[in-house]
């Protein structure tokens, strides 16, 4: 049984300032659910309107309608499952060693979640994104993972920080641009960092500058760019070759 008032509060989670008021964000679907369950990230209610989505491993749940559901669901289409989750903390720690993303802008919340996805494919170490990146726990972002937001560290810092941090502690940074090194030709060290600009704009100026490197990925067809989370993903596998 969920009340109108419960319904209300969850459907405010799919915006930003609620979010951030209650420090919650939504969950949806049975393989995110129960990978947020697998972790270590605080659930605070799960509603289920379908039985067969509901995780082995998940003993507490409230029921609810298929009509309810539809109803407190971000997607088009509800599928049965959603647990309401507490936010963490996300000030960047100060970590350097491994691998490291660092996005500069990331506006599209399909391409924070892919790159997080391709981050744990990869075994990146932490994501870590500029202040005016897409929020984290949009459901968008969420959802686009499939559960790799609940494994791979994420972090928000002003980056001319953390591009210097990185260089105190000897680990290169590779800005991707159009004009740099060819990926191809570029032996990689296990610690370092990639960045990778905004849909739009790129990589600031500022930060290109600070990098210690940049890298390109060689075109062979006449397309005018690529996609922030194809290029990313494109240079991860590169690297990990």
């Amino acid at each position: 049984m969920i009340t109108k008032n419960q319904i209300r509060f969850v459907k405010s989670l799919q915006q930003k300032k609620y979010r951030n008021e209650n420090r919650l964000f939504v969950v949806e679907g049975r393989k995110n659910v129960a990978e947020v369950f697998a972790s270590d990230f605080v659930i605070q209610i799960t509603y289920v309107s379908r039985l067969s989505e509901l995780p082995d491993e998940l003993a507490e749940y409230e029921e609810i309608s298929s009509k309810d559901m539809d109803r407190i669901s971000g997607l088009k289409s509800s599928p049965g499952i959603l647990s309401v989750v507490e936010m963490r903390d996300l000030a960047w720690d100060g970590s350097t060693k491994g691998l490291t993303i660092i996005l500069d802008d990331i506006k599209d919340p399909g391409n924070l979640g892919t790159i997080i996805r391709s981050a744990n494919w990869f075994g990146v170490s932490r994501v870590i994104c500029s202040k005016n990146t897409v929020d984290l726990w949009n459901p968008k972002v969420v959802q686009a993972t499939m559960g790799a937001i609940f494994r791979v560290p994420v972090f928000y810092n002003t980056l001319e920080n953390v591009v210097e941090k990185m260089k105190d502690n000897n680990v290169p940074t590779f800005a991707a641009i159009l004009d740099g090194e060819n990926l191809y030709d570029i032996s990689f060290s296990d610690n370092l960092a990639i960045i990778i600009g905004s849909e739009s704009h790129g990589i600031s100026p500022e930060i290109i500058q600070q990098a210690s490197n940049s890298v390109t990925i060689p075109s062979f067809g006449n397309a005018e760019s690529l996609n922030a989370s194809i290029a990313c993903a494109v240079i991860l596998g590169v690297l990990r070759r």
